[in-house]
């Protein structure tokens, strides 16, 4: 029969210095696990649940003894709270034997998964670098064959512009030649200038690429540049019966490149006529700030539609339409070409459309400004 005096001795005299050498030999395991992993989450895992363990132990430990040395007759509370406290001291022991070898094994498990993954990720990222190196590579060729293939074209485009002006503008020529020869001339002379300004795009989009577009910036006044544009695109507008309004009188000088600013012009207007109605038109207005000369292109022809207005300006992008205007078929070059040139003089350009209704760009560029 087990009395409360036997159960004061084993609590004093094994139970506490059990609980004390299991206490040591616990933190002792935990402190080298703890080394061993370099503070993996499986050490700290195990540190928390001994720290859990040892806490129960102690509190029933402390329970226990308060009870025995209050001099309780009855053992009813006290033998249950020493035995739970026993069971769970001998399976604290033995799990820690146990968890440590597994939990050992667990880590060095869970350190060649990650160096696998670690190593795998990096093959990973040199693939994708390489991937890239070689898109890179791939890309700087195209725009080297396309700037080559632009620069070669342009002497026979020339020469072939040339030959056919000389042969139009003589007299004595055209008088020996049929009407169905000379509309025959007079077409070849329309399709190498749709090609020269084809190779005239693809050279300056290889130049852009490239980085070596040539800007040479000076003071240019709008309502020349525009007069002269309108010049040599007013057939374009006979053509299609297309209306050019100019609204533009005299603006403030802009600094910009003089050529450029013709290309700017010449790709907005052309584009206009293009995407127009027959009988439309197309309204040219200006206005100035301290700034800026901001440069308004508005047409009435088919629109654009909202989600494509971003996207309008990057490189081979084509509008899709019901119809446009003349049988040239537009690359998608012409827009590209235009932000990249205004942007590189210091200004913006943006586009608004109503479809149905009509599309207006508007492009800025610094004003020419004295210094006082």
């Amino acid at each position: 029969m087990i009395t409360q005096e036997m159960l004061r001795t084993i609590l004093v005299s094994i139970g506490w210095p059990v609980l004390a050498f299991a206490s040591i030999f616990i933190l002792i395991k935990n402190w080298l696990f703890y080394k061993e992993t370099k503070g993996s989450p499986f050490s700290k895992l195990a540190a928390a649940a001994h720290a859990g363990w040892l806490v129960t132990m102690y509190s029933l430990g402390l329970v226990s003894t308060f009870y025995l040395f209050r001099d309780i007759s009855s053992l009813r509370i006290v033998f249950p709270v020493f035995v739970v406290w026993l069971i769970t001291l001998v399976i604290l022991l033995c799990v820690t034997m146990r968890w440590s070898t597994e939990a050992s094994a667990l880590h060095t498990n869970y350190l060649n998964a990650s160096g696998e993954a670690e190593r795998r990720t990096n093959d990973l990222n040199a693939a994708c670098k390489r991937e890239l190196e070689n898109e890179k590579q791939v890309e700087q060729l195209k725009d080297e064959i396309l700037f080559v293939a632009a620069h070669e074209l342009r002497s026979p485009v020339s020469a072939i512009k040339w030959g056919l002006t000389t042969l139009l503008e003589d007299k004595e020529f055209n008088a020996r030649l049929t009407t169905d020869f000379k509309e025959i001339i007079k077409n070849i002379y329309i399709h190498n200038e749709r090609l020269g300004n084809l190779v005239s795009r693809l050279l300056n989009t290889a130049r852009i690429e490239r980085g070596v577009l040539s800007i040479k910036t000076e003071s240019v006044f709008l309502s020349h540049s525009i007069r002269e544009v309108l010049d040599e695109i007013k057939h374009l507008a006979q053509e299609q019966n297309v209306r050019v309004i100019n609204k533009i009188e005299n603006p403030p000088p802009v600094l910009a490149d003089p050529t450029l600013v013709k290309e700017i012009l010449t790709n907005l207007i052309t584009n206009a006529i293009r995407y127009n109605v027959p009988g439309g038109s197309i309204t040219l207005t200006a206005r100035h700030t301290d700034a800026a000369v901001i440069v308004n292109v508005s047409d009435t022809g088919q629109g654009i539609p909202s989600e494509k207005l971003t996207d309008i300006f990057e490189k081979f992008h084509n509008i899709s339409q019901k119809h446009t205007l003349g049988k040239e078929k537009s690359v998608g070059l012409g827009l590209y070409i235009t932000k990249e040139l205004v942007t590189r003089m210091g200004g913006t350009i943006r586009a608004t459309s109503e479809v149905g209704k009509g599309s207006t760009f508007t492009f800025t560029l610094p004003r020419d400004i004295p210094p006082t």
